[in-house]
């Protein structure tokens, strides 16, 4: 396919640009390499960019663990640039006017005039009907290596020029952050790991955009893996959400125990979420606000029956998100679809309740003013 053939091409092309820069950078010749470079694709001109910031800025060298943070960007652009390995048709909804600019990040689709005529909308038609995608689940879905086909291929062009445009601000942004990163303690980004946080991303994003990756050095440093913006959350930035899938005891305590104030974080994990449904947790959780009697016996029976503990609703959480990994092109809407509505559900009013709950928290402590910040 011709749009399959222009994203290995743009992945191939930044890759190529990219590490020739970076090493370039370690062995001290970045001027020399920044003259060699054809800048003429417009793809790879914020890195170029970006590595000219390095070159006027003598006090800047890469860190002794700069390769380990190297590989985990050229993991990052591989997974989200990467050519479809299911194509699905689809029919996409143009929107003739500009919309009004309402995200406030850096991955709005109203900024740049690639995105003319602006679509907002596609439908994906399946053996069980027609599967409707907003514009960031579409972007999200490349992360599965799923594709859309479109009659008109200027509409395949425009999708293709937003996931590459989306991918090299990404890209550039953890370029970035990474310069605050001086130690390889902080590189602890597994591919289980990134797959685990996507579908939960997947999966807070399915009504409405809500969730998003924290920007890289507050997920290196500060243990923030998501933000989630939410309406009246009085938390500009979002709240911050740690996302794991471990279930081991020790592990999970240990894990935890390396945050600091805790119980201003948002902890999205299998024990969060069964602690909730047992009514375990610590997280003064009123059940019946997350989920409906009918819906949870519904949630039981997709379990394989009532769990008898914590430990055991954890793995059964655990044990039914990673089956849906493994379905990951299975539907339009990757893994998410094989995860059962009533767990979803659950999901994104848990998270919603510790929202505004460790939002509430966080301005009560910044009312003492003996307490620091920390946004």
């Amino acid at each position: 396919m011709r749009s399959e053939t222009r994203v290995v091409s743009s992945l191939a092309n930044l890759e190529r640009v990219l590490t020739e820069l970076e090493m370039a950078w370690r062995d001290d010749q970045l001027t020399s390499a920044l003259e060699r470079i054809d800048s003429e694709d417009p793809v790879v001109v914020p890195i170029i960019e970006f590595y000219a910031s390095l070159a006027t800025t003598n006090s800047i060298k890469p860190s002794p663990f700069r390769e380990d943070e190297f590989n985990s960007i050229l993991a990052f652009l591989k997974q989200n640039l990467r050519a479809p390995s299911r194509w699905f048709a689809a029919v996409a909804e143009r929107q003739p006017e500009p919309l009004p600019k309402l995200e406030t990040t850096s991955d709005s689709l109203a900024e740049s005039p690639i995105y003319r005529p602006l679509i907002r909308l596609i439908s994906v038609e399946t053996p069980s009907g027609s599967v409707p995608l907003r514009i960031d689940q579409v972007i999200a879905s490349r992360r599965w290596a799923i594709g859309f086909v479109f009659e008109d291929s200027q509409i395949t062009q425009t999708i293709e020029s937003i996931i590459t445009h989306k991918t090299v601000t990404g890209l550039t942004a953890r370029l970035r952050a990474s310069q605050k990163v001086k130690s390889s303690r902080h590189i602890c980004e597994t591919p289980a790991g990134t797959l685990f946080e996507n579908l939960m991303i997947d999966i807070l994003n399915e009504e409405r955009r809500t969730a998003f990756r924290a920007p890289i050095d507050e997920d290196l440093l500060e243990k923030t893996d998501l933000r989630v913006r939410l309406p009246g959350l009085n938390r500009k930035r979002g709240a911050r959400v740690q996302v794991t899938q471990t279930t081991d005891p020790l592990r999970y305590q240990e894990k935890l125990s390396r945050i600091k104030l805790l119980r201003e974080f948002v902890i999205l994990s299998p024990v969060s979420l069964a602690e909730a449904l047992m009514e375990e947790g610590i997280r003064e959780i009123d059940l019946s606000t997350l989920i409906s009697a009918k819906e949870l016996n519904r949630l039981w029976n997709d379990l394989q029956g009532a769990p008898k503990s914590v430990a055991d609703c954890a793995s059964k959480i655990k044990t039914t998100l990673l089956k849906a990994l493994e379905k990951s092109t299975d539907h339009p809407l990757g893994p998410m679809a094989s995860v059962p509505p009533p767990l979803r559900t659950f999901i994104r009013n848990y998270v919603m309740n510790e929202a505004y709950r460790t939002t509430d928290l966080l301005r009560q402590r910044e009312k003492t003013p003996s307490q620091k910040r920390h946004k």
